[in-house]
């Protein structure tokens, strides 16, 4: 297992370009498939969206750098999907 950043970011038109507002790690776990990754951390990413505008609105954050979220081939499958899956959802 290793931390998987999910995060708040600034709207670019490229997906996943702009600049990270609130980061919080969660791991994966190597016998999740695709599907069960994207159902687990879909709640965690609506609770990281609600906190990244709460920091927003006080002004307490700091820009960082989209983190790189793929490190091996199995990850970058699983982005991979992810990205498709949010793309149908929210194109």
């Amino acid at each position: 297992q290793r931390p998987f950043p999910v995060f708040c970011q600034w709207v670019a038109p490229e997906y996943d370009a702009g600049k990270t507002i609130y980061l919080k790690e969660e791991k994966v776990k190597p016998e999740e498939d695709p599907e069960e990754v994207a159902e687990r951390l879909l709640e965690v990413e609506h609770e990281v969206q609600i906190e990244g505008r709460y920091h927003l609105a006080k002004n307490d954050f700091k820009e960082r750098p989209v983190p790189q979220i793929a490190k091996n081939e199995k990850e970058k499958e699983i982005l991979s999907w992810a990205i498709k899956q949010a793309i149908k959802a929210y194109p």
